[in-house]
């Protein structure tokens, strides 16, 4: 039971779905599937990323040949990408393993790490999937603790797995439907695009843009590939999705609503104090306690503060009395919180604060190596605007929601008719794991 001392409880709720088909602009760092935002400002943008205006265009041109007719026969693609030797070879032993696994399929071994993902023949490799995703794994590495990182990399890579495989697929199959004309005028836009890059990313200067893919281990090939396979993509999708896609009922927005405020509600940063007991042999800063605390002597130091509590002592006062924790001295006191900005440790106190209104404090709270009783000493304002003026984001954000849903059923009706090797993608996950970081016990 919340102990209340002002405020009432706010409720709060929040939903979300998982994000569909990856459509970065070619020049970012494809990373992890994020759960949609909310309508409002930037969540009525389209999925995963801000589309430049060369991609919008180009799109606009897709859809007017695709849903026409079929140029005539294809010619050779000038532009095609020229696998490298190495990787020829990769792909080629790759290939000779899943034959000799179809031969004698008692022999195989599912855990077997795979160095190629085989998309309906279109071969993916490891060095495909960390040259796009090393940046942000670089990036992961500075935030994060080593055992976190662990976990957090293997869902960044699962992540880009998934995105380049689901990009391969959907291009494939709105390719057929390209002819030579339709390429042309792709490759025109594919053009403006690179020179897009290369004005507002390098200064203008082509050098310094070649300079970027190469430290990346990238080569202009492979960039203007990329760059085409997404502009097939998401006028495939637009073409195929975008008609299906409904006006939202009144009703519909109003849901849609709740949520936005719920949504802006969960960001509000919250005052927290703390009272912070640890028990075992390490304290709250994980410095070795000599002897040990029993969970019996914590629970009863924490029973006495709540006791204080409910007699209507100042909680300030209760914390520094009888918190252990990092900001015991300070009344408890942690100033501003959100729920991005803690350590494992205390996410459950974090947790417990964000379920308190303002002027709350909680019950003991047990982890595995303290107890915590919260209060919620206060919550940021925030000014939401009304439902009238949010009215046409939300709707915007609304039929993008419905895009994205639908897009995701798309896609997995594709995936159920593809030819995907190996059975088990998690061993091309487990090889890529292993190149990133060297061989690790995969759950």
């Amino acid at each position: 039971m919340k102990k209340i001392r002002a405020a009432t409880v706010r409720e709060r709720s929040n939903s979300s779905t998982d994000r569909p088909v990856v459509h970065r602009s070619t020049h970012e760092v494809v990373t992890q599937s994020e759960p949609p935002a909310p309508a409002g400002g930037q969540a009525t943008k389209p999925p995963r990323a801000q589309f430049h205006r060369a991609i919008c265009l180009a799109t606009t041109v897709l859809l007017l040949a695709v849903t026409g007719c079929k140029g005539p026969e294809k010619k050779e693609d000038k532009n095609a990408t020229v696998t490298p030797p190495q990787k020829r070879k990769v792909i080629e032993a790759a290939r000779r393993d899943m034959l000799r696994e179809e031969r004698e399929p008692a022999a195989v071994d599912d855990t077997e790490p795979v160095e190629v993902l085989f998309v309906n023949d279109d071969a993916i490799t490891v060095d495909d999937i960390l040259k796009w995703a090393r940046p942000k794994l670089d990036e992961l590495r500075k935030e994060v603790s080593a055992d976190e990182y662990q976990s957090r990399m293997i869902e960044l890579l699962r992540a880009e797995i998934r995105a380049q495989a689901e990009r391969r697929l959907i291009s494939q199959v709105a390719r057929k439907d390209i002819g030579d004309q339709m390429n042309e005028r792709l490759e025109q836009f594919v053009d403006g695009r690179i020179r897009d890059i290369v004005n507002s990313d390098h200064g203008g200067r082509e050098s310094r843009y070649r300079d970027w893919l190469r430290e990346r281990g990238i080569t202009p090939e492979e960039d203007r590939e990329r760059i085409k396979r997404e502009m097939i993509v998401v006028g495939y999708l637009q073409r195929m999705v975008g008609p299906k896609v409904a006006e939202p009922t009144r009703r519909e927005i109003e849901r849609f609503h709740q949520d936005y405020i719920a949504s802006q509600q969960e960001k509000q940063k919250r005052r927290m104090l703390l009272i912070d007991i640890p028990y075992g042999d390490t304290d709250a800063a994980g410095e070795r306690l000599s002897p040990p605390i029993t969970l019996s002597a914590a629970r009863n130091r924490a029973e006495q503060a709540m006791t204080k509590l409910r007699a209507g002592d100042d909680f300030s006062t209760v914390a520094a009395q009888y918190s252990q924790g990092i900001n015991g001295y300070n009344g408890g006191d942690w100033g501003w919180v959100t729920r991005e900005g803690v350590r494992p440790r205390w996410e459950k106190a974090v947790d417990e604060l964000y379920r308190l209104g303002e002027n709350q404090y909680s019950d003991i709270i047990q982890t595995d190596d303290a107890l915590f009783i919260v209060d919620c000493a206060e919550i940021e304002h925030l000014d939401v605007p009304s439902f009238e003026e949010l009215q046409p984001k939300l709707i915007e954000a609304f039929k993008q929601q419905q895009y994205e849903l639908l897009a995701r059923e798309l896609v997995g009706e594709l995936f159920a008719k593809a030819d995907v090797r190996p059975e088990n993608p998690g061993r091309f996950l487990r090889a890529v794991v292993e190149a990133a970081q060297g061989p690790v016990a995969m759950r």
